[in-house]
């Protein structure tokens, strides 16, 4: 079972129109709202795919059931820290013409220090009869910078042969590798911010991937958005290209596609399959509005299409 962790969960609020005039007036075509959080999008796509997981995390008193609908809703159990305040609403502006996602994403309510070490005490019992961890997404104010790293030594301590996934950015994803993770999945944006340069070919991206194995992360899953995604590990590495597909949000994919990933993983599947797994659950999800998970018929599907070729 995949224990995801999100501190920060929202409403996803998606709009969908035309074309974005900056500055002017945009007739929005449709509109929905989801409850989410990054670690959520992942148990949400793991269930999906027929992968027994749990949710750990903040919640939020304004908010709170609904959270708790949701998960019951897709049989999703989970186990929270309750905290004062409202859970955030996250704005995405998706133009259909373009396919560009534009983002306005609220930090959240803050929390408290008993709130955090609530939270840590959470991970330390989950970790002694669970090996498989999801970290990802942001934190709400109040949380410090290396919570992420506090977290996984606290994983580990309690569990030393516990696999973590990573999926953070800024701050929280260079502290977090402090850690070492087993495995992290920066998008290009990301990685290209931990390493402080431009990554303009799959040359560079794949050098950078083996600075961070050398490191002593395990696994690197790069998602490049609509040029595709790479993986590398010490001993090989894959491109997948992207694929042909009828693109209704942006929101999500990265979530799904880490989701993906571990799927492969726990079905001891190999780096290619691993890779494959991902991108086809990557593509389901960019298939379905808002920030709705790929379907398992979905995965079937795209699947046989999910191409992953040497680096």
């Amino acid at each position: 079972m995949a224990v995801t962790v999100t501190l920060n969960p929202c409403f996803d609020r998606t709009l969908a129109v035309s074309g974005f005039h900056h500055g002017g007036v945009n007739r929005v075509l449709q509109s929905r709202q989801d409850m989410g959080g990054k670690g959520i999008n992942v148990s949400a796509a793991l269930k999906a795919l027929g992968l027994p997981t749990i949710c750990l995390g903040f919640h939020f008193e304004d908010g709170a059931e609904a959270l708790e609908n949701m998960l019951e809703s897709q049989n999703i159990p989970g186990d929270f820290v309750l905290c004062p305040g409202a859970v955030r609403v996250n704005t995405k502006i998706f133009e259909q013409d373009t396919g560009v996602m534009t983002e306005l994403n609220e930090r959240g309510a803050a929390v408290s220090r008993d709130r955090l070490e609530a939270l840590l005490e959470k991970a330390r019992a989950y970790a002694q009869t669970h090996p498989f961890f999801v970290i990802s997404g942001s934190v709400p104010p109040g949380t410090p910078a290396d919570f992420y790293q506090t977290l996984i030594k606290t994983i580990r301590e309690a569990n030393p042969a516990a696999f973590v996934a990573l999926d953070a950015e800024g701050s929280l994803l260079l502290n977090g590798l402090k850690a070492r993770p087993q495995m992290i999945k920066p998008n290009r944006f990301e990685l290209e911010s931990l390493v402080g340069t431009r990554l303009d070919s799959r040359a560079e991206i794949l050098q950078k991937c083996r600075e961070l194995i050398g490191e002593g992360v395990q696994l690197v899953c790069v998602s490049l958005g609509g040029d595709g995604a790479v993986i590398a590990s010490a001993e090989s590495a894959y491109f997948s290209p992207p694929m042909k597909l009828n693109v209704k949000s942006l929101h999500g994919a990265g979530d799904n596609m880490l989701a993906g990933a571990c799927k492969g993983i726990l079905e001891n599947r190999t780096l290619e399959d691993i890779l494959r797994c991902a991108a086809a659950a990557a593509a389901g999800s960019l298939e379905r509005e808002g920030t709705l998970p790929c379907r398992k018929q979905d995965f079937d599907r795209l699947y046989p299409l999910a191409r992953a070729e040497p680096l």
